[in-house]
């Protein structure tokens, strides 16, 4: 089963499926640089390359004006999504289990 996830930016819904392997070796970069501490400069380039995965005519810079919460709260559902960050309500090392919808 593949998760999709709907973050918002600048007031409009964007979905995220399923990370692919380029694009989670890319966040997996950004979320260790150890240099890159700035956490709005980290969230930007977390966020612009899950939204290049899937919407690749959209971009931070010319076309989506995030606020900045709206910015932070997307790049933690990214994390989450990449199983960089637990999930909310998981133990630490156990990802939770998949929703049986009943």
């Amino acid at each position: 089963m593949h998760e999709t996830i709907t973050i918002t930016l600048a007031k409009r819904p964007f979905k995220v499926s399923a990370l692919d392997i380029e694009t989670l070796s890319r966040i997996f970069d950004i979320a260790s640089d150890a240099s890159d501490t700035h956490p709005v400069a980290r969230n930007a380039r977390i966020v612009a390359a899950a939204l290049r995965q899937d919407h690749p005519g959209e971009s931070l810079d010319a076309t989506v004006r995030p606020t900045l919460p709206e910015l932070g709260a997307a790049a933690s559902a990214i994390l989450r999504l990449s199983g960089l960050v637990p999930a909310e309500g998981a133990a630490p090392g156990e990802a939770l289990a998949p929703s049986t919808g009943a």
